[in-house]
């Protein structure tokens, strides 16, 4: 079997200087707001408990091998919380983990071919596919090298940690979807046609969907392309990147997706323009793929295939929900076995164990990561597989219930509301000595703690999304009831809300859904169960929605294995001031590669761009670029004049005016230095403080006699300054009017203003309703300040803030 090299030197590279950064860091070199979305990008994060860290990996399709499962159980000993964490997107986190010792485990897994960076920050993600690719009885063809393919592709291009917001691509072997590609950014789903230019008479090809997405306003992917060659994938993944470039909403994280863009500009505008993407990249790249030779690549088995193909479309009418513990796979004589520990945490002692069972037998075995946290052990003989179901027996469940999925919840999560992973806990024990009859009727739940997708619970047949559920007595931590999510190229479609229930309510609410069912004579599968009985369903949602006054129900207020009182202390933001910062870096980053591979052109866009955040500015069009760059850097003096006249020339190369930018080298490596010097010179507040060039012609405009934004900044009409009011109501407080900048640079203006204050001081900010109102008070109260007010007006409101101590 073929495999690509996943980890290229420049990626590995920059992961073994994250050591360096880490010390400039702890040494005080380095401040937080510089440092954050560094190691962010390299898949370390912070919990919701001060000083632990988690560790993201890129695991390319699910598949881990043995040397380097046993490097994971090591760190996860010596290093992290003695668990290891299954995603639903193939991925592997530790948990716990001392920022200190961060740079230990980026380090242990390179040593083994695994990567952290880009499994955070604004990049291609981690490529999914079927878990039991290769292995499935009734897969098209084996689509694992392709996920492997387009990784290498996006790892080996700088410009791929750039882009507005995160991308996700993902492969099915089937119309069954198993990957999910309906929810993806771009998703890609075997299938295979009759050709006249094969021997075979068929063609291995994908149906090619985009712009899916879960989240919020999250929709399923349109269909781009019935059939695209297995040849061309290449192309779809880098034309859908480059349209994300050109289209995506830098300013607003919120609506940064690709699902955003297929919303703002519609199904037929969108197709045009990815359209039009794709063309570009097939006149400039040359990214055909040979049709891999792999064991799915014989005539015999493409044979195979059609007929699975037509066996997959039939709808097997199964009203039992139970999960197949034996799985026969297409390979005769050889079984797969599903094991699924409890929200997707597996102990380093099951992990020796099963490393242990897998190095004691004959068998070629290999393990996949599922996306539903489980795994797949698989090329297993009968015999073996047999004996693995009885060593693993706590971790293999033959009820759908017991296999459900949850996100990492409040307990970790600084997103989080509800604690998810202790639901699932309290439902597993709910139904753990209920009839078999009745415990079969549920299919798997997808649970998650806030309205954010991580336990994926809009593409769930059953499915729960916390929030906080506002009373006269207090939060009380209630989720809301989905149905009937499906993907798979047959009538996909999201989860519908069918009501809300308090989170203590939930697990005997489920219970007796179960035995609704089971009582009904159990004749259909669940979705059709609740498509036929909606109002006696909408009843029971209704009876377990009430929610009691505090004398009467305290448990209520309380969530489900907490011991003090709901709340959202301790929930931060969003990453409002993470993206600033990481937009900088990247351009920066990617003007320095451009320069070193003499693209002239690209390093001077890339560091023109960087810096223009600062000054509210985002845009992807390269004139627009550089007149704001002149505008804000070069006539402000910190770039000598004759630079604006080098972005004409870089213009006129650009149109093909000119056909070398050879003569300009010296003033481009000049414009790129100093963009890097006016980044290194940022105080705390965000200010430049490079002295300027142009002193001179500064004194003329009577501008100068202070060096930095500070100064130049006074005449900006940006200036916080320039925006501060008189206090309407006499408190004594300043008032800046911050109506009409976007997120985040509303938030970074706060804690410039707020910098400047004595701690205990009041401050009040007016902010537009909506994405500002929803984020910013959240950031504030994330850095410790005190929200003493907010007032509401027409459109926009007051917010109120006391500076920390």
């Amino acid at each position: 079997m073929i495999k690509e090299n996943l980890t290229p030197t420049e990626v590995t590279s920059d992961l073994y200087d994250f050591r360096n950064k880490l010390n400039e860091y702890l040494e005080g070199k380095m401040e937080d707001f510089r440092f954050k979305p560094y190691r962010v990008a390299r898949g370390v994060y912070e919990q919701r408990k001060s000083g632990t860290y988690m560790i993201r990996t890129r695991i390319v399709a699910g598949e881990v091998s043995l040397e380097q499962l046993k490097e994971i159980v090591r760190l996860a000993d010596n290093y992290a919380s003695k668990n290891v964490h299954l995603t639903t997107r193939q991925d592997v986190q530790l948990h716990d983990v001392r920022l200190e010792d961060t740079a230990e485990v980026i380090e242990g897994l390179l040593e083994v071919g695994i990567l952290t960076k880009g499994t955070g920050g604004n990049t291609p993600r981690n490529v999914v596919a079927s878990p039991l690719s290769g292995v499935s009885s009734d897969e098209v063809f084996d689509v694992t090298p392709y996920a492997r393919l387009v990784t290498r592709h996006f790892l080996t291009d700088p410009s791929s940690f750039n882009l507005p917001r995160k991308y996700k691509i993902a492969f099915s072997n089937s119309e069954k979807d198993t990957a999910n590609a309906l929810v993806a950014d771009l998703g890609f789903i075997a299938v295979i046609r009759e050709s006249d230019k094969s021997e075979s008479g068929y063609e291995k090809g994908f149906i090619v969907y985009g712009g899916g997405g879960l989240g919020n306003n999250p929709s399923c992917g349109i269909k781009l392309k019935d059939f695209v060659p297995v040849s061309e994938v290449l192309y779809y993944a880098e034309a859908m990147k480059r349209f994300f470039e050109a289209e995506g909403d830098r300013t607003n994280k919120n609506k940064a997706r690709i699902r955003h863009i297929l919303i703002r500009l519609g199904e037929e505008k969108f197709t045009e323009l990815f359209e039009k993407k794709l063309q570009e990249v097939k006149e400039d790249k040359q990214f055909d793929l040979k049709v891999l030779e792999n064991n799915d690549n014989n005539d015999q088995q493409i044979d195979a295939a059609a007929a699975q193909v037509t066996a997959t479309q039939v709808d097997t009418k199964s009203t039992d929900e139970k999960e197949e513990l034996l799985i026969k796979q297409k390979q005769p004589g050889y079984y797969s076995v599903y094991l699924h520990p409890e929200n997707g945490n597996i102990s380093t002692t099951d992990l020796k164990d099963l490393i242990d069972f897998l190095e004691s037998i004959d068998d070629s075995a290999d393990i996949r990561i599922s996306n539903t946290q489980g795994l797949y052990v698989r090329n297993l003989r009968k015999d073996d597989a047999v004996g693995l179901l009885k060593i693993f027996k706590e971790l293999i469940y033959p009820y759908k219930i017991d296999n459900s999925i949850a996100c990492a919840g409040a307990s970790t999560c600084k997103l989080g509301l509800c604690l998810s992973q202790n639901l699932l806990k309290s439902i597993k024990e709910k139904f753990e000595n209920v009839n078999p009859f009745i415990k079969s009727q549920l299919p798997r739940a997808y649970i998650s703690g806030c309205p954010n997708s991580c336990g994926q619970h809009q593409i769930g047949k059953l499915a729960f999304s916390g929030i906080a559920r506002r009373t006269k007595d207090g939060l009380v931590p209630t989720y809301v009831v989905h149905f009937n999510g499906k993907v798979g190229t047959k009538n996909p479609k999201l989860a519908q809300k069918y009501g809300e229930i308090p989170a203590k309510k939930l697990p005997k609410f489920l219970l007796n859904l179960a035995r609704l069912k089971y009582n009904n004579g159990n004749r259909w599968e669940f979705e059709k169960f609740v498509q036929e009985n909606e109002t006696e369903v909408t009843e029971l949602i209704e009876k377990y929605s009430v929610i009691e006054p505090y004398d009467e129900n305290p448990d209520l207020y309380y969530d489900v294995g907490a011991t003090e009182l709901f709340s959202i202390e301790g929930r931060s933001p969003g990453e409002c001031s993470l993206g600033i910062m990481e937009v900088i870096r990247t351009d920066i980053e990617n003007a320095r590669e451009n320069l070193e591979q003499n693209y002239l052109y690209e390093a001077s866009i890339s560091a023109a761009r960087a810096l223009l955040v600062l000054r509210g500015i985002d845009t992807n069009k390269d004139r627009e670029i550089f007149k704001a760059f002149v505008d804000h850097f070069v006539k402000e003096g910190y770039l000598k004049a004759d630079i604006e006249d080098l972005t004409g020339i870089l213009l006129d190369y650009k149109l093909g005016d000119i056909s070398s930018l050879e003569a300009y080298q010296e003033d481009i490596k000049y414009l790129v230095k100093k963009v890097e010097d006016m980044y290194g010179s940022l105080n705390p507040k965000l200010e430049i403080t490079l002295p300027k060039e142009d002193d001179e012609e500064s004194d003329k405009d009577g501008s100068s006699g202070s060096s930095g934004d500070g100064s130049r900044a006074s005449s900006s009409k940006d200036n916080i300054q320039d925006n501060i009011q008189d206090n309407i109501d006499g408190e004594g407080y300043e008032i800046v009017d911050l109506r009409g900048v976007k997120c985040p640079m509303n938030f970074a203006k706060v804690k410039v203003s707020l910098s400047t204050k004595e701690p205990g001081d009041v401050v009040g900010f007016y902010l537009d309703q909506g994405e500002p109102m929803d984020n910013v008070p959240k950031s504030v109260e994330g850095e410790g300040h005190t929200i003493k007010e907010i007032k509401e007006f027409d459109g926009y409101s007051l917010l109120v803030i006391e500076k920390a101590e």
